[in-house]
């Protein structure tokens, strides 16, 4: 940059396997100022969708506390605002609420001590928001179902709560696509391998949550002035007039090839 002129984008860093890298890259470019793009993918087990069908999924095979509740409500692609959310969950814990009582048409609680009319009006208004579309959906399913009726409900709900606009907001954001088409796609694969078949909601809950491990989300190239960090084995590399090469060593460029056994 200093002695040859060249741009950030310019410049590019190659590696055999990004993975030993990952942390130790973004600390130190980070402590020099060095602009950085790392091309990786990355786990979307936690990514607020996925979070979002799980919570759903473990509500619906198990029955659980009403902090599981909560803790789908507060996810940032739920109907509910943060401090409507916080609203909702302090009433919850005022008041003793339990699993079943989410189900109850109405809430009819004693007042405590500083609730008025609109406070519990409020309260009322943002469970029915929150909590009528999936237990419309758990409903629904009853104790079993196959693939085909639990992706049909999760589409259902998902619509209700009009995830795909949140998406994509959040997908402009972060500069990541394809959460929504990943988890479409793997509705898909699902129905194709698990068929009609239909399951207890436990046994279909533990598939689901053990395939969405294995999901991974590719992020977009930022397209600024930024070093490329990338893998020689799946990267594209822009057209770059300088590259560091990190971990030439014998075993790992050319990669050893080991022969595992039966």
């Amino acid at each position: 940059m200093r002695e040859e002129g060249l741009r950030y984008r310019e410049i590019s860093v190659l590696l055999r396997d990004t993975q030993p890298y990952l942390h130790l890259l973004p600390a130190v470019f980070g402590a020099m100022e060095i602009p950085y793009f790392i091309d990786s993918k990355k786990p979307l087990l936690y990514h607020p969708l996925i979070e979002l069908v799980r919570a759903v999924l473990e509500i619906w095979a198990y029955q659980p506390h009403y902090r599981h509740i909560m803790r789908l409500l507060k996810n940032v692609l739920s109907p509910i605002a943060g401090s409507e959310a916080d609203i909702l969950d302090n009433y919850c814990l005022a008041h003793g609420v339990r699993f079943y009582h989410w189900q109850q048409e109405i809430w009819s609680f004693p007042p405590i001590d500083g609730e008025d009319d609109a406070l519990l009006a409020q309260v009322e208004e943002i469970r029915r928001r929150g909590a009528e579309p999936l237990f419309a959906c758990i409903n629904h399913l009853g104790e079993a179902a196959s693939a085909k009726e639990l992706n049909a409900a999760l589409r259902d709900l998902l619509a209700a709560y009009d995830v795909a606009e949140q998406l994509q907001k959040m997908a402009a954001q972060a500069r990541q696509a394809g959460a929504g088409e990943k988890l479409l796609g793997f509705f898909n694969e699902a129905e194709s391998l698990l068929g009609d078949t239909p399951y207890q909601a436990a046994e279909l809950a533990d598939l689901y949550d053990a395939a969405f491990a294995g999901l991974t989300l590719s992020t977009i190239p930022a397209g600024l002035d930024q070093v490329f960090i990338a893998s020689l084995e799946r990267s594209r590399n822009p057209e770059i007039r300088a590259a560091f090469v990190l971990g030439m060593n014998e075993g790992a460029m050319p990669r050893r090839i080991v022969m595992d056994g039966l």
